[in-house]
């Protein structure tokens, strides 16, 4: 079980990596299982989160696909296929 003021705070290390990710010349699958791991972690908390929290997860989590669609390969694919299991 996360604390609250962890789970406040996933939304910043998601943004965090995928902006790193961004910047990378190549992606490796641990990288990516890292960001998959805590965007689980932000979406099964989404309802412990304040109101003003949920926007910011919402945002956070548009920012990352965005940021994975910069990044050559299937990234984005890989991500997206990942997280629906």
């Amino acid at each position: 079980e996360l604390t609250y003021d962890v789970a406040q705070n996933l939304a910043d290390y998601v943004e965090s990596l995928s902006y790193i990710m961004m910047e990378l010349d190549n992606v490796t699958r641990e990288q990516l299982m890292c960001l998959q791991y805590l965007t689980v972690l932000l979406i099964e908390n989404y309802p412990k989160l304040l109101p003003a929290f949920q926007i910011i997860a919402c945002q956070t989590l548009s920012t990352a696909l965005y940021n994975l669609m910069q990044v050559h390969g299937t990234v984005l694919d890989n991500f997206l296929a990942s997280i629906g299991k």
